[in-house]
């Protein structure tokens, strides 16, 4: 929403100034100072080159490490294993590298117990077992493992006075780190295949002799096996299956006997059988009578009832209604016959199936024992084999490491010395000494001179004495440039009424959007409920007397009884608009006035007082309660709520101009910080209101 492009609102900003935030006083307080401060920057300068040369001398050399987790498959028995975490492997691999086990070697190999800088130091120990623990005691102070990224490459770094000595360890740890990780593994693969082949007679006899009991008892109990079945139990299914078959053979005979017998009385019905359902001399003596039946229609409405042709018809078709009927009869005395044969069939395999299932569960103790042998040789089986599998594996594994640590890059001779140069320590010094000159020149002249609050306050312009065009810019003036303008009559009850002609600033155009969120503001409402809302402004400008003004005059328009409140202290502008005449001594009075462009709209003025009355108490002049409060807040980071207020808020309109975008931040922190809930942001663009 735009805003109103024939009226510029401009707020009176009170900033503060302070000599230190003064850029062009902190320029002259630093240059009048400046010999102090590069004189401090030397002695800092000196002092870190002076730390520099204390500082001893030390190379660091590094070797970096591929741990390799997965190793080369060469063997077909090297099966992949669980995909590992990088870090904790690599963690785990950082603890071995830097453990007794892989340095306690060096020292060994490498007489570090007799080096005066490791185990021969002073105080020198004169048992070997003491310097050799000091030796790797210094080694492990020397000696840094980190990893590199999240992958399994590790850096070894030892630190030492001699770049020669500090390559010739790292390369060493490298070494003795890649021996000690193939003897661990070979190790392992030794010792569980020790283990597994010491089990291997036990389960091979384990199954030997499950083999021989589930034979020996299937011979004691004459159980004999067919297709991994027993025999009763294959005869079982296979009488079952007979039955089956029996079944869905007499149910189709006897629903063809019954199409049959139907047919027979109904020739009609015949036509609806399949013909898969009747035999080739039947099918052939049914088209045969259709067709006669059909010449007899034909010649029956064209011929007389007594013409020989239409006898001759009559009798060729009852002649062939018999002979079908003959067959029909003859095919379901044969359907009944086999129908018959049937049924017996399976009534024998029905009491046949019954004596095999009465002997099976007579038997099935016995089952239940075979089955109980069957499992447990089938698990012992089971668990012969995977060791015997696992045992060859691991057999075929040994001499291989299922790891392949890879020194990828061996440590060199550094040719300059670690830690930081010394031109940067003397540089590094000599800036932090200047820095702290000045921080600490800034500190003494903000506290040995700070200004009062009166100091800060801006001192009053000089106006000229206002004419009829510039009475507003004169009611636009702060409260302290007031004090030299003429007196104003004191505010009667007759005078108590904002002239139409000082809202015509602050009226909107007709399109401009504040009609609908009047409405919507108008929606929620509920009578004498004294809703209240606060308009603020993003900022830097003061656009919320514009904003406060229009929502309440459309609410008032739609009926609402309204209360316009201007709590805007530190730029009252809406009171400033609105009142004209208002006095500066009749800001504690606290009267409503009534608005002349629109009824139903009243305004209270700025006061600077506090009170303990909520806003939600206040009355019109018939004591009834307002439906809506709309308070101007102002620019919301100069924003000043009491606390008594700020829980009578129910909504926070903060109007966001399309120019102030970079104080929307800003402006939302504050309000939030201040306590205030339900925050709706407004923008106010040239296509309208959005909200």
């Amino acid at each position: 929403m735009a805003m109103n492009e024939t009226t510029s609102y401009e707020p009176h900003y009170r900033e503060q100034t302070s000599r230190p935030n003064n850029l062009i006083r902190l320029a002259a307080l630093l240059w009048r100072n400046a010999l102090f401060i590069l004189l401090i920057g030397i002695i800092c300068a000196a002092l870190a080159f002076g730390a520099s040369l204390l500082i001893p001398n030390y190379y660091i050399a590094t070797s970096q490490i591929l741990l390799d987790p997965e190793g080369s498959r060469v063997l077909e028995s090297d099966l992949p294993g669980q995909p590992r975490a990088v870090d904790s492997h690599v963690l785990n691999q950082q603890y071995i590298i830097t453990s007794a086990q892989v340095l306690s070697r060096i020292v060994e190999n490498e007489k570090l117990y007799d080096d005066p800088k490791f185990g021969a130091a002073d105080p020198v120990y004169p048992d070997k077992e003491s310097r050799s623990n000091l030796a790797l005691d210094a080694l492990r102070k020397a000696t840094s493992v980190a990893a590199v990224g999240k992958s399994f490459i590790v850096n070894v770094s030892v630190k030492s006075d001699s770049p020669q000595r500090a390559a010739e360890l790292a390369n060493l740890i490298a070494t003795t780190y890649s021996q000690v990780r193939v003897e661990m593994n070979s190790d392992v693969l030794r010792r569980t295949g020790g283990g597994l082949a010491a089990q291997l007679d036990q389960l091979r006899k384990a199954v030997e002799d499950g083999d021989r009991a589930v034979q020996a008892y299937r011979a004691e109990h004459n159980l004999a096996d067919i297709q991994g079945r027993p025999d009763i139990e294959q005869r079982v299914a296979d009488a079952n299956t007979e039955i089956s078959r029996l079944s869905a053979a007499v149910a189709e005979n006897e629903a063809l006997v019954a199409e049959l017998n139907r047919a027979r009385n109904d020739r009609q019905y015949l036509r609806s059988i399949p013909d898969t359902s009747l035999t080739p001399a039947i099918i052939s003596l049914r088209a045969r009578y259709q067709e006669s039946r059909e010449e007899e229609s034909v010649q029956a409405t064209s011929l007389g009832a007594q013409h020989p042709s239409l006898q001759a018809a009559r009798a060729r078709t009852q002649s062939l209604a018999s002979i079908l009927d003959e067959q029909l009869r003859n095919f379901s005395t044969a359907t009944s016959s086999n129908l018959a044969r049937l049924k017996n069939q399976l009534a024998l395999s029905t009491s046949n199936a019954d004596a095999l299932k009465t002997n099976l569960n007579s038997d099935e103790q016995t089952m239940v024992r075979l089955r109980e042998l069957q499992r447990k040789l089938e698990s012992d089986r089971a668990v012969y084999e995977a060791f015997l599998l696992r045992t060859k594996q691991l057999s075929e594994q040994q001499g291989t490491s299922s790891e392949n640590p890879q020194i990828i890059s061996s440590a060199e001779p550094p040719l300059r010395k670690a830690g930081p140069p010394r031109a940067l320590m003397l540089a590094g010094g000599g800036i932090f000494g200047l820095i702290l000159a000045a921080g600490l020149l800034i500190l003494r002249d903000q506290f040995r001179d700070e200004p009062s609050e009166l100091q800060m306050v801006r001192a009053p312009q000089k106006l000229p004495a206002p004419d009829a065009d510039s009475d507003r810019e004169a009611a636009l003036l702060p409260t302290s440039d007031k004090t030299n303008a003429p007196p104003v009559p004191p505010v009667t009850k007759s005078n108590r009424i904002v002239r139409e002609a000082d809202t015509k600033a602050l009226a909107a155009a007709a399109g401009e959007g504040f009609d609908g969120l009047a409405r919507f503001v108008s929606s929620s409402l509920k009578p004498s409920a004294s809703h209240t809302i606060m308009v603020v402004s993003a900022g830097p400008k003061n656009r919320s007397p514009y904003s406060a003004f229009n929502l309440a005059a459309d609410v008032a328009r739609l009926g609402r009884r309204v209360l316009l409140v201007d709590r805007a202290t530190h730029d009252p502008l809406l009171t400033a608009m609105l009142l004209p005449e208002h006095g500066p001594g009749e800001a504690g009075t606290r009267e409503f006035y009534d608005v002349e462009s629109t009824p139903y709209l009243q305004f209270s003025p700025a006061d600077d007082r506090e009170t303990s009355k909520a806003l939600r108490d206040a009355v019109d002049e018939n004591g009834e309660a307002f439906d809506l409060i709309v308070i101007d807040g102002g620019v919301a980071a100069k924003s000043r709520i009491h606390s008594s207020l700020r829980r009578d808020l129910d909504d926070v309109f903060l109007m966001q101009h399309e120019d102030d975008t970079g104080s929307i931040v800003i402006a939302l922190v504050t309000l939030e910080e201040s306590g205030m809930e339900n925050i709706k942001v407004i923008r106010m663009t040239r296509s309208g209101l959005q909200y």
